[in-house]
Parts: structure tokens; C-alpha cells; sequence
């Protein structure tokens, strides 16, 4: 008697902790799916598609901090790039697949207040539609990378380096006005 009352709970507990997995899984890995066995595949399938993801994000991470290292320690000022003159402020402006790509690093040390509405907003006013904007903060280094495309096909030829020019302007002055409330209010830098 008392081995039944064991396996009966045991089995209730496996329930509930199927239901519990279960739970977790987005719809359309277990949509359709009835076992047990096909939702724990399932699960299996949605945790490597999460790392893959994961690895991938990261990867994306450090090739931009790459990126804006590089640029930061570059003396020449190409057309791809534009630094500040304390090299605090990084904006890079440059052609991607799926249009126009604008990568804005800055260091987390200067606390500048990045008005990021601020500079989408500019990108539309330039007839940028914004597709992604992906931030992340690494190694005392804040990146923004936001890819857009062109919305209207009048307006196709957009000057890069004008653009650049712009959002470092933006930029600049932000960080700028950030400093005098600063010193101003005694906010922290």
C-alpha cells in the first residue's frame, strides 16, 4: 500500500513539473504536439536555439566594441567615422544590407546623457524608417546600434557624412547641456 501512495505521488509531482516545463515553452514549439517525449525535444530544441541566440548577440556585442575601439584609437577621420575631441563620443554612419547602420559608442566614465529618442527622431526627420536598435553596455563602453532604411525611394540618395555630422552635433550638444545641469544641480556626472 504504501508503495502505491509513493509512485502516485511521484507521478503527481512529474506532472506538475511537465506542466511547469510546458509553461515555459513558447506555443510554436509545442503546438501540435501531445507526448511527453515530443514536448521535452521540444524543450531541448527551444534551450540550443537560445544559446545559439545567445552566442550570436554576444559576438554581435563584442564586434561593435571592436568596431568603436578601433575608430576611437584611429587618428585619421575617415568619412565613416567622426570622434569627439576628448575621444569620449564615437558615431559611425555606414551602408549595411538592409540600408543605412549608425553605431554610437560612448563611455560609460562621462555619463553623457545619450538622448537616444532624440537621435531617432533625427533619423526619421532624414526619411530613415528605423528597423532595429540594439544597446549594450560593455568594458566601460556604452554602444547603440541602430540599423534603418530608407523610407522613400525620392529620397534614396542620403549623405552619409551629413548624417554623421548631424548625429554627432546632436550628440555633442546633449552631453554638453548634460554637463552645465550637472555642475549646475550638483547631479552626478
Amino acid at each position: 500500500m504504501e508503495h502505491r501512495e509513493t509512485e502516485r505521488q511521484r507521478r503527481l509531482e512529474m506532472t506538475a513539473l511537465y506542466k511547469d516545463l510546458r509553461s515555459k515553452l513558447p506555443l510554436e514549439y509545442i503546438q501540435g504536439k501531445r507526448s511527453i517525449c515530443d514536448h521535452m525535444s521540444e524543450a531541448i530544441n527551444y534551450i540550443k536555439h537560445k544559446e545559439k541566440t545567445i552566442k550570436e548577440l554576444s559576438e554581435r556585442r563584442d564586434r561593435l566594441i571592436k568596431i568603436c575601439r578601433r575608430n576611437n584609437n584611429s587618428s585619421s577621420s575617415s568619412s565613416s567615422s567622426s570622434c569627439s575631441e576628448n575621444d569620449n563620443i564615437n558615431v559611425i554612419v555606414q551602408p549595411s544590407r538592409v540600408g543605412i547602420e549608425v553605431v554610437i559608442s560612448t563611455n560609460l566614465r562621462v555619463r553623457s546623457m545619450l538622448p537616444l529618442s532624440s537621435v531617432l527622431e533625427l533619423l526619421l526627420e532624414e526619411g530613415l524608417s528605423v528597423v532595429s536598435c540594439v544597446s549594450s553596455n560593455a568594458n566601460e563602453t556604452s554602444v547603440h546600434n541602430i540599423q534603418s532604411e530608407v523610407r522613400n525611394t525620392h529620397q534614396a540618395n542620403i549623405e552619409m557624412s551629413e548624417l554623421q555630422q548631424k548625429l554627432m552635433n546632436l550628440v555633442m550638444v546633449s552631453s554638453a547641456s548634460r554637463a552645465n545641469l550637472s555642475s549646475n544641480f550638483d547631479l552626478p556626472n
